[in-house]
């Protein structure tokens, strides 16, 4: 039915395990080459990808991770984004890998219509 098709989303909830926490000293028993961002980032992709959502809310992402990755990736499959950065202080210099969350929508059913910083 038409009606019930639009006014009805789906909502993914994912945690991407920023790479600045994928270490071997807090995952032993994971082999060092899987928890690289190079190896993970496609097959988190894939994976969020694989459950076709509407809506797209994503943990633990990094800066760079996504204006370099998800933000254009994500715009290639019709999707808009905003991003927050955690607003603890952070020990880092290297503000880049400070991470926060990403919400995305698919621009055919969604509009962002206010942001607040």
């Amino acid at each position: 039915d038409r009606k019930n098709a639009q006014s009805t989303f789906k909502v993914l909830c994912y945690n991407v395990l920023a790479a600045t926490y994928a270490t071997g000293y807090m995952y032993p028993y994971c082999p060092l080459w899987a928890l690289h961002w190079g190896y993970r980032s496609k097959r988190v992709l894939q994976e969020i990808m694989r459950y076709r959502a509407d809506i797209i809310c994503l943990q633990e992402v990094q800066v760079n991770h996504y204006k370099d990755f998800f933000l254009p990736k994500l715009s290639q499959q019709g999707f808009d984004g905003v991003f927050k950065r955690k607003t603890r202080e952070s020990s880092r210099s290297d503000i880049d890998v400070v991470d926060g969350c990403a919400i995305f929508f698919h621009r055919s059913r969604f509009a962002l219509r206010e942001k607040h910083t």
